[in-house]
């Protein structure tokens, strides 16, 4: 290992020429004043915010749902999606993705996880008829080897 290389648990090698560093996690003294001014603050900074969206501010009502109430990760959505019985279906479940996400019924990383989704029964096609190709190379193979008897 070189000098300054970390050992598995994150730690300086010993012998290191730059000294053992700061320990993993660690905040500098600026960061940590502002994680306390937060701390110390926040409660009244979202109280205002939300008295100002009382208020009828659009902004700060925005504000305040977005930061306060995040949409949670994972949820369940709901789609209309079609049966994907052949790939051309593909073409139609991405196509009802597309709409709900322009219609912001999901999210743009919710759309983009329905489209992985989409795309690994896409590949999962593309496998059953690579493997239905390869059969039917194998028999012509096989028919070739025995014409050749």
């Amino acid at each position: 290992m070189a000098k300054f290389d970390r050992d598995n648990n994150g730690k300086f090698q010993k012998g290191n020429a730059a000294g053992p560093g700061r320990p993993l996690g660690s905040r500098n003294a600026t960061n940590r004043l502002l994680d306390q001014l937060a701390a110390e603050s926040a409660e009244g900074i979202l109280r205002k915010q939300i008295e100002i969206a009382g208020e009828g501010d659009p902004r700060a009502a925005d504000q305040v749902l977005k930061r306060a109430w995040t949409m949670p990760r994972g949820r369940p959505i709901e789609l209309d999606l079609p049966a994907i019985e052949e790939p051309a279906d593909l073409v139609r479940a991405h196509a009802v993705v597309v709409a709900a996400m322009a219609a912001h019924t999901i999210t743009p990383e919710e759309a983009a996880s329905v489209s992985a989704v989409l795309d690994a029964q896409r590949r999962a096609f593309e496998v059953v008829d690579l493997a239905q190709r390869v059969e039917q190379l194998e028999a012509r193979v096989h028919r070739y080897k025995a014409d050749l008897r």
